[in-house]
């Protein structure tokens, strides 16, 4: 399946319900997709280009929300969140628009021109706003589905794509609801990963490996349902959160902070970007940062193992 699949899935539904008679606008800041070649000649009119201006795209984009007309903000990340996050949290936070933001380009998938192509800190940034959902696309299920809430939107919602995800996992509109959902329930009470966007797919290729059974949770909203994400998790012995995002304000604070406010005493290792020491000075592959913060599929490996091993041999 070729790269971009989960985000052409979700144009191609945002297209097809254009053609359906939807009224619907896409708004871009100099970001091109092959799906959307035939739309822009197609419906000229509701393909609104705003040039590299990701703070005109959101207030562009807003104040057609404000029309009562249904609105798809789409550029690349890092510079939709970080550049317009005056205009995102103003425009669209504070006012509780129902629009969508789409932004392409998650983690270190766009490791070539560096640190400032880096997207880790986007949902970090956006947990701190008013109303504002954020959907961390982890399969093509997912994907799809979030095509029919940009069309039923009654809140605003931020959309982050990655170039990789290609697998497709179930999903009910009770898990929607609820923010998060088990990829594998094994039974077992020992250790329970909870993991977002491309990693949740990556551990379950790396437990596919492994002889011992680990229940796996895919979060992918943020702010989740925390009264029950605690409920689900409460009897394990403990959680291991995997985030191909910054751990200050990721994933792992996020369960942290649900498991304080719940009084859940469970011990959470977590892996993630840690940046307090500064971004790295080299230039290298997504694998390259990935193994830098032991993020690969090898070094996470061996720490589920030893987590594994390290609460059975407690017992």
């Amino acid at each position: 399946m070729a790269a971009h699949a989960s985000r052409n899935i979700y144009l191609e539904q945002i297209i097809q319900a254009v053609d359906r008679g939807e009224d619907i606008y896409l708004v871009t800041a100099d970001l091109a997709a092959p799906c959307l070649d035939d739309f822009r000649e197609k419906y000229p009119e509701r393909y609104v280009p705003v040039g590299i201006a990701e703070q005109n795209l959101i207030t562009v984009a807003s104040g057609i929300a404000m029309s009562k007309k249904k609105v798809v903000a789409y550029t690349s990340n890092p510079f939709l969140v970080f550049r317009a996050f005056d205009q995102i949290r103003n425009c669209i936070g504070l006012m509780n628009l129902p629009m969508t933001i789409v932004g392409v380009g998650a983690g270190f998938s766009i490791p070539e021109y560096g640190a400032t192509h880096f997207s880790l800190e986007d949902i970090n940034l956006l947990r701190t706003c008013a109303n504002i959902q954020s959907i961390n696309i982890s399969d093509l299920t997912l994907a799809q589905y979030m095509a029919q809430k940009t069309l039923d939107a009654e809140r605003p919602y931020y959309l982050r794509f990655d170039k990789l995800v290609q697998n497709s996992y179930d999903l009910t509109e009770k898990e929607f609801k609820q923010g998060f959902r088990y990829l594998q329930d094994t039974g077992i009470e020992d250790v329970c990963i909870l993991s977002t966007g491309i990693m949740s797919s990556e551990c379950m290729k790396i437990l596919e490996d492994l002889s011992i059974k680990i229940s796996v949770i895919d979060v992918f909203a943020f702010p989740f349902d925390a009264v029950a994400l605690a409920a689900a998790v409460q009897s394990y012995h403990r959680l291991i959160t995997v985030e191909e995002m910054i751990l200050q304000g990721g994933l792992g604070s996020s369960v942290l902070e649900m498991l304080s406010d719940a009084e859940v005493m469970i011990p959470v290792r977590r892996f993630g970007v840690d940046m307090s020491e500064g971004y790295p000075a080299q230039y290298g592959s997504r694998e390259w940062h990935m193994q830098r913060y032991g993020l690969d599929m090898e070094s996470l490996k061996k720490a589920f193992s030893k987590e594994v091993m390290r609460i059975r041999a407690s017992k």
